[in-house]
């Protein structure tokens, strides 16, 4: 599973999804101002960020241009 963690007034928030979607990947967005324990537990510093969670290992990608490089 995939959770994209945004804020409201992230600008690159809105890229990151543009480019998920052309990708078709699945994805939940989380806004990581009210979904505090779910950042702590992720350990998400920024937004927009990417978790990404495969096979039990977890995988971060952190703002716009590595979320598009995960979609590449």
């Amino acid at each position: 599973s995939a959770y994209l963690f945004t804020t409201k007034t992230c600008p690159n928030c809105r890229l990151a999804k543009s480019f998920l979607d052309q990708a078709g990947v699945t994805y939940r967005v989380v806004d990581a101002e009210e979904n505090q324990e779910l950042v702590e537990n992720y350990g998400v510093c920024q937004a927009p960020t990417l978790v990404v969670i495969q096979g039990g290992k977890i995988s971060q990608f952190a703002n716009a241009s590595n979320i598009k490089k995960y979609t590449e």
